[in-house]
């Protein structure tokens, strides 16, 4: 009873922790204007959680994600913006070639759907790498896009991680305002976490390991 009485107090510890960093998400990109606020937020959010995932248990939540909020400000901005305008011209592009007919625009159509999947898992990735390595700016969107082409299988796992995550919050939208970004962040930098020491592994073993990767 004692084993039992632990795990559930483990849990609800968990459950309670998701759910304070989902409001300090929704708050601090609020702070932000919304548009000024969800990358930043979204930075502190994968930090608070790359820590807890690493087992660093005297952290405080709310300064850590505070001080990297405030760090990461304009960097993080500047990623978001690039992630922003690539979304709205790849949705843009798609819209008028959905409008379109013939054998070459059928052929385009394909293309650009592969890109966008592309960028997707790019964008899966791309935040946990931001927390977990210290890169020049540009150098974090051909890291992301890289693994995707070298770990296909983990990025594969991503993806159905990510799918089975709003899944779930779609079927229970009312879990959306406690879980509905520290959740999937949660299983999303489990996942990235384990895609980094699998890659890191692969690269020592292959005594190529890139001088740029440096784990902040």
């Amino acid at each position: 009873m004692r084993g039992f009485s632990d795990k559930l107090y483990y849990a609800s510890d968990f459950i309670m922790k998701i759910a304070y960093l989902n409001i300090l998400w929704m708050v601090f990109t609020i702070l932000g204007g919304v548009i000024l606020g969800w990358a930043p937020s979204t930075i502190a959010l994968f930090t608070v959680v790359r820590n807890r995932i690493k087992d660093e248990k005297d952290q405080s939540f709310f300064n850590t994600f505070w001080t990297t909020y405030k760090k990461e400000f304009l960097k993080a901005n500047a990623l978001g913006a690039i992630i922003l305008i690539v979304g709205y011209i790849l949705s843009v592009n798609l819209q008028f070639i959905l409008q379109q007919s013939g054998i070459g625009f059928f052929a385009l159509r394909i293309f650009t759907l592969i890109i966008m999947f592309i960028c997707f898992c790019a964008l899966l990735i791309i935040f946990p790498m931001y927390v977990q390595y210290e890169l020049p700016f540009l150098q974090y969107f051909n890291k992301a896009v890289m693994i995707g082409f070298v770990k296909p299988v983990w990025t594969i796992i991503l993806v159905i991680g990510f799918s089975v995550s709003s899944f779930i919050l779609l079927t229970l939208p009312g879990l959306i305002p406690f879980f509905g970004i520290s959740f999937s962040s949660y299983l999303i930098m489990s996942i990235a976490f384990q895609t980094f020491h699998s890659l890191e592994k692969h690269l020592d073993d292959d005594k190529t390991t890139d001088k740029n990767l440096q784990i902040s």
